[in-house]
C-alpha cells in the first residue's frame, strides 16, 4: 500500500562509504525519491515535505500553508509588518517596526529622516533608496528624459503626443 511509502523512505541509514556534506559531517540519511543525502532525520523529514506535499504549518491570518516553520515566519511579516521579535531582530525606536537586520533597519530609518541620499546625475531627483534609482535610470537609458524624468514615480513611461489626433480640430483661419 502506498500509505506507508513515504514513512518506510525516512529511514535511511548510513551506507558504508557515506559521502560528506559540504560542511564536513557524514551523510547518514538519504531521500530514496532523489537520493539526496543529510547528516541527521529531521532534515531527512523536513525534506520529505518536498515530495509528499505536506505543508503543516499555516498561516492564522490568511490560511496559506507551508512546508517549513521559518517560510511562515517570514510571510506572517506581510500581515503584521514586522519581523518576528528575537532571533537577532533590530526595532525601530521610533514607530516599534521590527527588522531582520541591521541593514533592513537602517533603509527603512529614511521614512522617518526624509533623507534622499541617492541623486540622479541626469536629472538630479534624488531617491531614499539605491534600488529606486536604479529604477528611475531606466527611463534616461530608454530616452524618456523630457516625458517623465520631473513625473513621480509610477508615471507614465509613454512620450507625449505631438501629433494631433485625426478628430481634433482647429479653428480655421479664413
Amino acid at each position: 500500500c502506498g500509505t506507508f511509502q513515504a514513512e518506510q523512505n525516512l529511514r535511511g541509514g548510513a551506507h558504508p562509504k557515506a559521502p560528506l556534506s559540504p560542511t564536513g559531517g557524514t551523510l547518514r540519511h538519504f531521500c530514496s525519491f532523489c537520493a539526496k543525502g543529510f547528516r541527521v532525520e529531521w532534515q531527512l523529514k523536513r525534506h520529505m515535505r518536498v515530495h509528499t506535499g505536506e505543508r503543516p504549518f499555516s498561516c492564522s491570518f490568511c490560511g496559506r500553508s507551508f512546508s517549513r516553520k521559518d517560510a511562515l515566519r517570514g510571510h506572517v511579516t506581510i500581515h503584521t509588518g514586522r519581523a518576528p521579535v528575537g532571533d537577532g531582530t533590530k526595532t525601530c525606536q521610533i514607530c516599534g517596526k521590527t527588522f531582520r537586520s541591521g541593514n533592513h533597519l537602517r533603509r527603512h530609518m529614511t521614512v522617518h529622516t526624509g533623507e534622499k541620499p541617492f541623486s540622479c546625475s541626469v536629472c538630479g531627483r534624488s531617491f531614499s533608496r539605491a534600488e529606486s534609482l536604479r529604477k528611475h535610470m531606466d527611463i534616461h537609458a530608454a530616452g524618456n528624459e523630457s516625458s517623465t524624468a520631473n513625473q513621480p514615480s509610477g508615471g507614465s513611461k509613454r512620450a507625449p503626443c505631438l501629433t494631433p489626433s485625426p478628430h481634433h480640430t482647429t479653428p480655421s483661419t479664413q
